[in-house]
């Protein structure tokens, strides 16, 4: 936890240096597009049902909607910015959306077409929001461009496309299709930033294959690493990571 921290605090010095300069007097401002890795809230309130426990156990000592028992990464740089956690774009009852707007969705994939319910988890769902909260929020004068352009736009996303295509297609057809998650996400970076989006900050995914849910479906056929997790699917989120590094790479 200690170097997590470490690296928010470096990531976000970095972010205020640049993206503060402008404007120093203004709160960060954030806008999240993501899974549930970085959903604080949102599925919950689309689905109508609150999280139980043990979500929220260990910091919120109560569910929050977040797909998990304390903070997410996104909630650290919140703090390490010292800002609010951000609001989910569908909360209804007590929206602040002062420090920016947390678009994410839990189940959501980086597919950029507009999907409708129940299937409305896209990344290209959440930039459709995000277009028309900008216009919304322009016109009613609570956002400049000024303000957009010295905003952080973070992605959180692609971790359900390799677990969807990991549960069915060969180890080989899910690599063919890691170019197209990354394509997807450096879509909606071009997207964003012909909206005035100057500041970008994109997550990797984690040893997919390391997943309690898929360490849980090992058997005897199922190729394992030296740390008991599924090969396979770690393979796919290494190949993944690299092309978020450098999208001239081949799997």
């Amino acid at each position: 936890m200690k170097s997590i921290s470490l690296c928010l605090r470096r990531l976000s010095l970095e972010y205020l240096n640049t993206a503060t300069a402008a404007a120093c007097s203004n709160e960060p401002l954030i806008f999240n597009f993501g899974d549930s890795n970085s959903d604080t809230g949102g599925a919950s309130v689309l689905g109508g049902k609150p999280l139980e426990f043990p979500e929220g156990r260990t910091f919120f000592h109560e569910p929050t909607g977040r797909v998990s028992n304390g903070r997410l990464i996104l909630d650290f740089l919140c703090e390490s910015l010292e800002t609010k956690f951000l609001t989910p774009y569908l909360e209804l009852f007590t929206p602040d959306f002062s420090n920016g707007v947390n678009f994410a969705l839990a189940g959501a994939d980086s597919r950029v077409g507009i999907s409708i319910p129940p299937n409305a988890f896209t990344l290209g769902n959440q930039f459709a929001e995000l277009s028309r909260f900008q216009n919304v929020s322009i016109r009613r004068g609570s956002l400049d461009a000024g303000q957009v352009k010295s905003a952080l736009f973070m992605l959180d996303i692609g971790q359900n496309d390799l677990q969807f295509d990991s549960d069915n297609l060969t180890p080989q057809e899910v690599l063919e299709r890691v170019p197209i998650v990354a394509s997807n996400i450096r879509d909606t970076m071009q997207k964003l930033y012909q909206l005035g989006g100057r500041n970008f900050w994109v997550h990797n995914t984690g040893p997919l294959g390391c997943l309690p849910s898929n360490v849980a479906r090992i058997n005897a056929s199922t190729a394992v690493d030296e740390y008991g997790c599924v090969s396979d699917r770690n393979k796919a989120a290494a190949a993944f990571n690299l092309l978020s590094i450098d999208p001239r790479r081949r799997c």
